[in-house]
C-alpha cells in the first residue's frame, strides 16, 4: 500500500512538474515571438522612415545648371547646340511627395511619369509630352552632394543633367547667359568684317565664326550673325549702308535656317523673320520690325511666338460633330464659319486646336502670319493636321501714344 502511495505522489509530482515545465515554455515562447514582433516593428518603422527621408530629398522644384551640365556634355559644344535657341523657354523637373514626376526643357521636350526605388535612388519611366520616336524612356536618378550644392542627376540623350533646387540660383542657359554677346561683337572693328568679304549663301552653320546670315543688295542691307569657340547661333549687326546696329537675338536654331528679310521702303521698316522656334512639333518663327530713324538707328520691335498665340486663342474656336466627323473652325469675334474639315475621326472628341506651332510669316508692305491648324483628340498629347486648313492673319502694326510700335492680328481667312 505505502509502495502504491508513493508511486501515486511521484506520478503527481512529475505531472506538476511537466505541466509547471510547459507553462514557462509557453510564456519564453510568447515573450520571444513578442521580441521578434517587435523587431520587425523597429525595422519597419526604420525602413519606412528612410523611405520618406529619401523621397523627401527629392521633393520640390528643380531647374538646370546649365554651366555645371555644358561641362560634362560628351556629344554637344553647349546646351544650344543641343536645344536649340528653344532653350531661353526654360526648363524644370518637380517631383511631388507622392511620387509624381515631371519635366522639360525648351519647346516640345519632356514627359512625366512615376517614381519607383531603385537601390539609393529612383528610377522612372517617362512618357513624353510630345511624339518621339524611341517613346517611353526610362530615366535613373540620382543626388549628388558637392561643397555648395546638392545635385538631382539623370541621363538624357546620353548626356548628363544636373539639376538644383529652385531656392538655388540656376544658371538656366549654360554659360552664354553669362557672355556679354554684344560687347564682344561691336569690339571687333568692323573694317576688320567687311575685309573678310562675307557672302550669303542661304546656307548657315552652326560652328561658324561671324556668317553672312541675310541680305537685301538693292538696299545694300546685310546681315551678320556672331560666332566663336563658346558661342553661336546668337548675336546680330545689321549693316544699312554704313550704319550699323547690334542686337542680342538667337537668330539659329539646331536646324540652321536662315532669317526671312524684307525692306519696306515707304516705312523705313527693315522686317526679319528668325526661324528660331523648331523642335518635335514646332517649326515657329519670330518677328521683328526694325524702324530706321533719320540717325540710322534702328529701333526693334518683336512679336514673339507667345505674343501671337494669345490672338490665335481669342480668334478661333470650333465645334465637333463626332457622329458626322465634322470639326467646324470657327472665327469666334465675327462668330462666323472660317472652315469645315470633314472625316475627322476623333471617337473620343476633341479637347483644344493647335494653332502656331507650326507657322510661318509671309514678309512685304503687308505682313501675314500663316497657320498650319491642327487639332488634340482627347487624351492624345499629339496634335492631328491631316486635312487641316491653313489659316492666314493678317499682322496689324498700329502706333501708341509714345511712337512705339505695337502688333496685334486681323480677322482670320483659310487658305481654299
Amino acid at each position: 500500500m505505502n509502495k502504491i502511495k508513493t508511486a501515486m505522489y511521484l506520478l503527481v509530482v512529475c505531472s506538476c512538474l511537466l505541466l509547471s515545465s510547459c507553462g514557462k515554455e509557453e510564456h519564453i515562447a510568447e515573450e520571444s515571438q513578442d521580441i521578434m514582433i517587435e523587431s520587425e516593428s523597429e525595422d519597419t518603422i526604420e525602413e519606412t522612415a528612410d523611405a520618406e527621408k529619401l523621397i523627401t530629398d527629392y521633393v520640390g522644384t528643380w531647374h538646370l545648371d546649365g554651366e555645371k551640365t555644358e561641362e560634362g556634355l560628351q556629344n554637344y559644344s553647349s546646351l544650344q547646340d543641343m536645344f536649340g535657341t528653344g532653350l531661353k523657354y526654360g526648363n524644370e523637373t518637380v517631383i511631388g511627395d507622392d511620387g509624381t514626376f515631371r519635366f522639360y526643357i525648351g519647346i516640345g521636350i519632356g514627359g512625366e511619369g512615376m517614381l519607383q526605388e531603385e537601390g539609393e535612388g529612383y528610377a522612372v519611366a517617362v512618357s513624353p509630352f510630345e511624339d518621339h520616336s524611341e517613346g517611353e524612356s526610362t530615366y535613373h536618378l540620382s543626388l549628388k552632394e558637392e561643397t555648395e550644392n546638392t545635385y538631382l542627376i539623370f541621363e538624357y540623350e546620353g548626356e548628363q543633367f544636373y539639376w538644383v533646387k529652385s531656392d538655388i540660383e540656376p544658371t538656366a542657359e549654360g554659360t552664354q547667359t553669362e557672355i556679354n554677346v554684344l560687347e564682344r561683337f561691336s569690339n571687333i572693328p568692323w573694317d576688320e568684317i567687311e575685309a573678310k568679304n562675307l557672302k550669303y549663301t542661304g546656307q548657315l552653320s552652326k560652328h561658324s565664326e561671324i556668317q553672312c546670315i541675310g541680305e537685301i543688295p538693292e538696299y545694300q542691307i546685310k546681315l551678320y550673325g556672331y560666332g566663336d569657340e563658346e558661342i553661336w547661333g546668337r548675336g546680330v549687326a545689321i549693316q544699312i549702308e554704313d550704319n550699323v546696329n547690334y542686337f542680342d537675338w538667337y537668330y539659329m536654331s539646331t536646324r540652321a535656317l536662315p532669317p526671312s528679310v524684307y525692306w519696306n521702303d515707304s516705312k523705313k521698316q527693315l522686317q526679319v523673320a528668325l526661324k528660331t522656334y523648331t523642335g518635335t512639333g514646332v517649326a515657329a518663327e519670330e518677328l521683328h520690325v526694325l524702324q530706321q530713324y533719320e540717325t540710322g538707328h534702328l529701333e526693334d520691335y518683336e512679336f514673339t511666338l507667345d505674343d501671337y498665340m494669345v490672338y490665335l486663342e481669342e480668334r478661333v474656336g470650333f465645334q465637333y460633330n463626332e457622329t458626322e466627323e465634322k470639326l467646324r473652325l470657327e472665327n469666334l469675334l465675327e462668330n462666323t464659319v472660317l472652315s469645315e474639315v470633314e472625316n475627322v475621326d476623333a471617337p473620343d472628341g476633341i479637347d483644344s486646336l493647335e494653332l502656331g506651332m507650326i507657322s510661318t510669316f509671309v514678309l512685304g508692305d503687308e505682313i501675314t502670319l500663316q497657320v498650319e491648324s491642327g487639332y488634340f483628340p482627347n487624351g492624345q498629347p499629339i496634335a492631328e493636321y491631316d486635312s487641316m486648313p491653313i489659316i492666314n492673319f493678317p499682322v496689324i502694326i498700329k502706333y501708341d501714344e509714345n511712337e512705339e510700335i505695337k502688333f496685334s492680328l486681323g480677322e482670320p481667312k483659310t487658305v481654299p
